[in-house]
């Protein structure tokens, strides 16, 4: 079972420096045969909105890992033109740039009216990328109340559907929510 958390919803399990809260989280995931994942967004040099956080996301892994938390850091799973680089991406389908545009359109929307993005083309690759996940967290209400209205949708083109869920960014919502998760039949 594999659990995509976006940057909001990592970035409060690092506030834990708890060695032994962290590893018995680790040891919790893996009774469960569970992994948390994060996904790097590869920009191409000439994006011009705002470049990727990759170093930032290594170092909060790498962190994590020195006290005894797992966190998979994988790379985005689609390519955009323009957009993203092709590296281990996939160029992109004809639908899941159709799910892109619309997500990306929704969220820019939203966040009329809700605190906006850092990005929004790196929030629209990570919600289409998400559908390759088991569950989906994030601590983003415009990323997740958008996916939903993408996915209702387009429910009969999408083959598989994660779970997805929004949370506050704080640590022990976060917590929660992968303890409810996993504590439900997928």
């Amino acid at each position: 079972m594999r659990i995509l958390l976006d940057t909001c919803s990592l970035n409060p399990i690092g506030v834990k420096n708890n060695k032994e809260e962290l590893t018995n989280l680790n040891t919790f995931l893996k009774s469960k045969s569970a992994q948390l994942c994060i996904l790097h967004v590869n920009f191409d040099e000439r994006y011009k909105g705002k470049k990727s956080i990759y170093k930032k996301l290594r170092d909060m892994t790498d962190h994590y890992a020195r006290n005894g938390l797992e966190i998979h850091q994988n790379m985005s799973e689609i390519f955009i033109p323009g957009i993203t680089k092709k590296g281990t991406a996939k160029t992109a389908t004809a639908f899941q740039l159709i799910l892109y545009e619309e997500l990306r359109e929704l969220i820019e929307k939203c966040e009329r009216f809700e605190k906006p993005s850092d990005n929004l083309d790196r929030d629209a690759i990570i919600g289409v990328s998400s559908l390759n996940y088991d569950i989906f967290i994030t601590s983003n209400r415009c990323l997740e109340k958008s996916l939903n209205s993408v996915i209702e949708k387009n429910e009969s083109k999408i083959e598989h559907i994660p779970e997805i869920a929004y949370r506050e960014p704080k640590y022990e919502e976060i917590l929660d929510e992968i303890k409810l998760q996993l504590g439900k039949e997928h």
